[in-house]
């Protein structure tokens, strides 16, 4: 679970290779906070509630996320 104030970053394991463009547009490697955490009633496969995150970015970006893309610092 993740609370407001969190410091954040996009999960860095997966299965795919990213271009370095596609890697900026997505956030990967910059660190985050997290301003808002949305409940919602999104569950997981098995049966897990999903929270949806409100993250600034430290470049300033300001984006909404499901909380499995991302991990604590």
């Amino acid at each position: 679970m993740f609370s407001i104030g969190d410091i954040v970053t996009q999960k860095s394991c997966g299965v795919a290779i990213i271009s370095d463009l596609l890697k900026q547009e997505l956030h990967m490697g910059l660190i985050g906070i997290v301003i808002n955490v949305i409940k919602t009633t999104q569950h997981s496969y098995n049966g897990i509630p999903r929270d949806r995150l409100v993250i600034k970015w430290s470049n300033g970006d300001v984006e909404e996320l499901p909380e499995i893309y991302l991990e604590k610092v």
